[in-house]
């Protein structure tokens, strides 16, 4: 895969996290395809732009203290593959993760994370609605 090819799916990834932490829903629309994936470490999903757009919302509301730390980042086929920390004040959010970004026409399609403690976000963030 072209050098090129490969920093534009970072970047994209980047760009997520970027929008993740500084509190913007609507920049993380902006980055998803409509049939986007968020998939939990425990493998539970949020399917769609709209739930996910209304999960995140309620993340922020939840956890005003999130951020993601990235330490790595590497490229495989069309997935972006970042490894750091998940920080946060509720201790179970409060760990090392990977995270799993499969990039789609320069968008995220599908976004998995597989922290070290796992927690069931989707279903905590779906019920919260």
């Amino acid at each position: 895969m072209a050098r090129g090819i490969s920093n534009r799916k970072i970047d994209v990834a980047m760009q997520l996290v970027a929008a993740l932490n500084t509190r913007s829903p609507d920049r993380v629309c902006e980055l998803i395809t409509p049939d986007c994936r968020f998939i939990d470490s425990t493998g539970g999903a949020i399917e769609g732009a709209p739930a996910i757009e209304a999960a995140t919302k309620k993340f922020f509301e939840l956890d005003p203290t999130f951020r993601l730390e990235i330490r790595s980042s590497t490229v495989r086929g069309d997935e972006a593959l970042l490894s750091g920390r998940s920080r946060s004040s509720e201790p179970s959010l409060n760990h090392d993760t990977l995270w799993r970004m499969k990039v789609r026409d320069a968008k995220i399609a599908e976004f998995q994370s597989f922290g070290t403690q796992p927690v069931r976000l989707s279903q905590i963030l779906s019920s919260a609605n």
